[in-house]
């Protein structure tokens, strides 16, 4: 944010310069070019920041040009109070001026809403898109569960079934046990 900085740093003293009784009205010319450069600069890095900071330094755009204009009008009527002298002549010539810098940054924030208007409809793209992402995986995570509940199923009429094996096969080993003991009981009697 450099550029910031010394724009802020360029426009305070161009005020104080202007504030004063004799200003040098070449050296403030000189200054708000400089800080022209540098607001220029700050959007140009405004473009390559993410969506958030990018609209919040172009806002702030919108104000530092709005007070860039501000101080040319300023100037102007210096300039014009130092050649003319006339106040009607320049009241006129401000208030022209000042229209003009007013249409410009109106200008300037019709081109920074339109901007925005295209992030938010790209936004809104990825946010259809990501909806999109989530109704598929919940689409797949009912599969899943449906998967899950078959096997569930299937294991617990597996184990059922071994559970009844068990008791056959132990049902069965009783009845021989039972028909060898009575085949010996048979044999010791006879």
């Amino acid at each position: 944010m450099n550029n910031e900085q010394e724009f802020l740093r360029l426009t305070s003293l161009c005020l104080s310069r202007l504030s004063s009784t004799n200003p040098d009205l070449v050296m403030i010319s000189a200054d708000l070019f400089q800080a022209e450069t540098c607001l220029r600069q700050l959007k140009i890095e405004a473009t390559y920041m993410n969506n958030y900071q990018k609209q919040d330094v172009m806002s702030r755009c919108v104000k530092y040009h709005s007070d860039m204009n501000n101080i040319k009008k300023q100037l102007r009527d210096r300039e014009q109070e130092k050649l003319f002298g006339a106040r009607m002549e320049e009241k006129a010539k401000s208030t022209t001026a000042l229209l003009e810098g007013q249409g410009k940054t109106l200008e300037f924030g019709k081109s920074l809403s339109l901007e925005s208007e295209s992030i938010a409809a790209f936004t809104m793209t990825n946010l259809k898109n990501q909806r999109n992402q989530l109704e598929r995986s919940a689409c797949g995570s009912k599969e899943i569960k449906e998967n899950l509940e078959k096997s569930n199923k299937l294991i617990n009429s597996m184990q059922r079934r071994a559970i009844t094996n068990k008791l056959i096969m132990i049902c069965v080993i009783f009845l021989l046990v039972v028909a060898i003991l009575m085949v010996l009981c048979m044999k010791i009697i006879n």
